[in-house]
């Protein structure tokens, strides 16, 4: 496991090492107003991305696991995706229209085809290589998207064609970010046909892939609306502005929370092999992992906390307040190692159904909140908003109605 931990950790770091150097160029570039409105029309893109994917990444690992051609599965998902880009980039335009009126309809056009599109194609096109423990290769992916990107940075910054003050600089960056996301797309599809040989449109295995990839897809689209809806609800609350502070906090959490998912990214496919086997071994994996991500979670938390002090020098002087944001928003990572192990423990039983709901029960609370306390507390209350959605779905995700107290109590104690 360790060598597979070193492998996918790796991918997932110097990706996102150059995704800082670009992150950082954009913050600069920018200016929080304007990388508020890049982050609301990115979030609207992510949500729109989780379904195109239908399901993808899970529904993958399962086939394979159940000893099905992995270039069919691919294939029948890059067919799904490729069919509801169309609606569902129309669908992210709408919503430009109606609720985004002060960005530029072009540059959105370009992200929607980046995210839902080459995005969503590039994560269930790792799953592949992961369905298979070839983790080389999906680090190989990972590392090479963050390079293409932080390249795409230096270009927008060498030549800056726009200053700040134009939204042009939108549309130059939305570019930039689809021309990289272009190349690691051919790339990736030329692996993959050179491994696993030619794609295999199977029209069998399309509609199986469209049946069960429902609640895939509603599951995905949950955890997508967790992470982005309460930035596209912020818009209206607190301005883009306030937004663009709040986005940089939370992409250095979700930076600090990737070697929490290289370890889930791993155990991923031996839940699968121990559910067919025996539950109760499964649920045991379940709380091994915990332990990992617990531990980890701890570190993640004190460095973000420590980094806080020096945020506001590293983002520049539009960002004042961001330490604050950091601080706080770090806490929700400790919620998210204790429950994401059981989140992979009840989809491997094939519960995604029951996990979707309580995932939805959350964003609903997240929500509520936002409109609540933002209203009056402003970015503090989406801060807390989001901390109380995570804490709930905690609760609820540990101690799921499969697992009883008694077993509950003997198994901790046998990990201890």
């Amino acid at each position: 496991m360790f060598k597979n931990l070193i492998n996918v950790s790796s991918g997932y770091i110097f990706r996102y090492l150059f995704q800082i150097v670009s992150f950082w160029i954009i913050a600069h570039q920018f200016g929080a107003n304007l990388f508020g409105q890049f982050s609301a029309a990115i979030c609207i893109a992510s949500i729109l991305s989780s379904i195109s994917g239908w399901g993808g990444y899970p529904l993958i690992v399962r086939d394979v696991s159940n000893n099905k051609d992995p270039q069919t599965s691919y294939t029948s998902t890059l067919v799904i995706t490729s069919a509801l880009t169309v609606i569902l980039v129309i669908i992210g335009l709408l919503i430009n229209y109606i609720w985004f009126k002060e960005i530029n309809a072009f540059p959105f056009f370009l992200l929607l085809i980046s995210e839902i599109f080459f995005t969503s194609t590039l994560v269930n096109a790792s799953s592949v290589f992961i369905s298979q423990s070839f983790f080389n290769y999906s680090s190989f992916i990972q590392i090479l998207s963050g390079i293409v990107r932080c390249v795409a940075a230096i270009i927008l910054y060498t030549f800056p064609i726009y200053n700040a003050l134009d939204d042009n600089l939108l549309v130059y960056w939305s570019f930039l970010l689809l021309l990289s996301n272009f190349i690691v797309f051919l790339v990736c599809n030329y692996i993959i046909s050179k491994k696993f040989g030619k794609f295999n449109v199977d029209f069998n295995n399309i509609k199986e892939h469209i049946k069960n990839g429902r609640w895939f897809s509603l599951m995905t689209l949950t955890e997508s609306l967790y992470a982005n809806l309460d930035k596209v609800i912020l818009v209206s609350l607190i301005g883009y502005s306030e937004l663009g502070k709040y986005s940089s906090a939370f992409r250095f959490v979700f930076i600090a929370y990737l070697p929490l998912n290289s370890i889930l990214t791993i155990a991923y496919r031996k839940f699968f092999d121990l559910a067919k086997k025996n539950k109760l071994e499964c649920r045991r994996y379940a709380f091994q992992i915990q332990k990992y991500t617990i531990l980890y979670a701890l570190f993640a938390i004190s460095s973000l906390i420590i980094f806080s002090f020096f945020i506001e020098f590293f983002l520049g002087e539009n960002y004042e307040g961001t330490n604050l944001i950091l601080r706080y928003m770090s806490i929700v990572l400790i919620f998210q190692a204790i429950y994401t192990p059981f989140n992979d423990y009840l989809i491997s039983l094939k519960k995604e159904g029951l996990v979707t709901v309580l995932k939805f029960i959350s964003i609903i609370i997240t929500i509520i909140l936002n409109f609540i306390l933002t209203k009056f507390y402003g970015t503090n209350g989406a801060i807390f908003s989001y901390i109380i959605g995570q804490s709930f779905l905690c609760v609820f995700m540990f101690y799921t109605p499969n697992m009883k107290r008694d077993s509950l109590k003997n198994e901790l104690s046998e990990i201890k």
